[in-house]
Parts: structure tokens; sequence; C-alpha cells
């Protein structure tokens, strides 16, 4: 009979998870302020999309920590009620925003909260951490020449996303 190799058991690194919870932490410090009340919906995402950026771009680690977990599978990752509480409520002002936006015919009905805050993470480590290929890959983005600050970039692609488009768009790429 054939012998089965024991399955290896997953033991969470301590100081990787300590520090992800820290990160997690500083980033819910860094939206506690006011909700968007008075802001039009597109500004309210614009505005979530500028501070996400703020935070990642400059604690640039943290992308790579995430990253890194990505490619592990998250298995260092371990639930905390708090830190999705502190999630819900930093979300909360979105879902309102989106939710009004959807109402008023400026936001694609299919976006959700932990939607946007999901696609928001994909652009933020995509710019903020993946730019660093362009040089090995020798690709000269004329987009990302420092013209535009990164962070705008970054939000006006979060604001594109969640745009309703007008009724005569054509929904083919061009």
């Amino acid at each position: 009979p054939a012998l089965r190799k024991p399955t290896p058991r997953v033991v969470p690194n301590v100081l990787t998870t300590d520090t992800l919870l820290r990160m997690a932490k500083a980033f819910f410090r860094n939206f506690e302020r006011p909700n968007a009340a008075g802001q039009e919906p597109i500004e309210v995402v614009r505005d979530f999309g500028l501070r996400f950026a703020d935070f990642y771009l400059q604690n640039p680690h943290t992308g790579r920590l995430i990253l890194d977990q990505a490619v592990r599978g998250g298995k260092e990752i371990s639930r905390n009620g708090r830190l999705e509480a502190l999630r819900t409520r930093l979300l909360q002002p979105i879902e309102d925003a989106l939710s009004e936006g959807r109402e008023e015919g400026s936001i694609r009905d299919e976006v959700s909260a932990e939607g946007l805050f999901f696609h928001l993470v994909i652009l933020t480590l995509g710019y903020g951490t993946v730019l660093s290929l362009l040089d090995p890959w020798h690709l000269r983005v004329s987009e990302l020449d420092g013209s535009a600050p990164l962070r705008q970039i970054i939000s006006e692609a979060l604001v594109a996303f969640v745009r309703q488009p007008p009724p005569d768009a054509d929904p083919r790429p061009a």
C-alpha cells in the first residue's frame, strides 16, 4: 500500500499576525473622522479612495504584507470581531452614499460597500506595490510618469468603477 504523507499543520506566524493586527488598527485610526454627510455620493467615493490610497502609499510595507498573505491564501489571518466591527462602521457612510447614488442614478446598482472596499484594495495594491515592476519589465507607462499623483489615479479609477454609465453608452469596450 502507498504511504500517505502527513498533511503539514499550518502554524500562524505570531510576528505576521501581530503586524497585521497593528496595521489594521492604524488603518482604522486613519479613518476616524465625521461621516460624509452633505457630500455628493461620487465625492464620498473619491474622498474614500484618496484617504485609502494615502494610507497605503505612506505605509508601503502594508501592501507587501497583504500580498504575502494573498500568496499564502490568508492562512495567517484570523478573524477579529473588533476589527470587523470597525470595518462595518467605516463602510457605513460609504454604503449610505452608494445607496443615495443608486437612488439618484449616479452609481451602478450592483456596487456594494464591501465590493468597493475590495476593489480599492486591489487598485491600491496594484498601483502601490506592483508599480515597482515597471522598470524590470521595461515598461514605459506614460500615465504613471508622475504628472498625476498616484493617489489621484487610484481614486479616479475607483470613481470610474462605481459610476453609472450614461444611458446611451455602448457597454462594449472601444
